[in-house]
């Protein structure tokens, strides 16, 4: 009777602290509950998060697309006119070029005609001098013919 006494207690003994076992699973059992529990929200948050981000991303990457491609035209656009300016610049350069030289032919034979009046306006300055002293001459024989007839 002892030996099952002994028995009897050994076994509540046992049986107490399988029950502090059984005790502690089932607590640490409802605590990783919990935590799964928190754990699958927050999954579920960023998984919504993460859709949301998505969207953004896509809207984004929509927009920058065509934000780029507004640019792109632009820029074109800009390109386009700007060597259509440059045509005309250089058309209008060319034809300027083309003035210029004619200018510069008008000039030297401004100059070829300038240097012929001077060498004509030398000439005539020669000639005019001489005039003059033969003017002076005929002055001269005049006043003495002049100065004879009074005389006598």
């Amino acid at each position: 009777v002892h030996t099952l006494g002994d028995a009897i207690s050994k076994n509540s003994e046992e049986q107490a602290l399988s029950k502090a076992d059984m005790e502690a699973v089932d607590k640490a059992a409802k605590l990783m509950d919990h935590r799964l529990t928190n754990a699958e929200k927050r999954d579920s948050e960023l998984s919504l998060r993460q859709d949301q981000m998505k969207d953004l991303i896509v809207k984004n990457s929509s927009d920058l697309r065509s934000y780029i491609a507004l640019v792109q035209k632009d820029t074109e656009t800009k390109l386009t006119e700007s060597a259509h300016e440059l045509g005309r610049t250089n058309v209008a350069l060319l034809h300027t070029g083309q003035r210029l030289d004619t200018t510069n032919m008008g000039m030297q034979s401004l100059q070829g005609e300038l240097n012929a009046t001077n060498s004509s306006v030398g000439q005539l300055s020669v000639s005019l001098d001489l005039a003059h002293e033969y003017f002076q001459g005929v002055t001269k024989g005049f006043q003495d013919t002049h100065k004879s007839v009074i005389a006598g």
